[in-house]
């Protein structure tokens, strides 16, 4: 069993592949977690198993960007209303 760092070259996600020796068995595709590009599956009479363990960058920023807009459209509706309250369902604390 060998272990190696793989980075896909699509989206930049890193993943910590394991090489297995394993008998030949039924090809599974398999798909890159951050932009579902192929990985393969299998080097020669070793079977490769993939864990992800950095997001990629695109993802990543991505999440960042959702988490503040969603912080600064919730205080421009409750600017809009003119309440200074929160919306029904929302707490107090921000």
């Amino acid at each position: 069993m060998t272990e190696a760092i793989f980075k896909c070259p699509t989206c930049e996600a890193t993943y910590k592949v394991v090489r297995i020796e394993a008998p030949p068995s039924h090809f599974k595709q398999l798909l890159c977690l951050g932009c579902g590009g192929p990985l393969r599956s299998r080097d020669g009479k070793y079977a490769l198993t993939y864990f992800r363990i950095r997001d990629t960058r695109r993802v990543a920023r991505f999440r960042k960007l959702k988490l503040v807009y969603a912080r600064v459209s919730g205080a421009k509706e409750r600017a809009r209303r003119g309440t200074g309250r929160p919306a029904p369902g929302e707490s107090k604390e921000e």
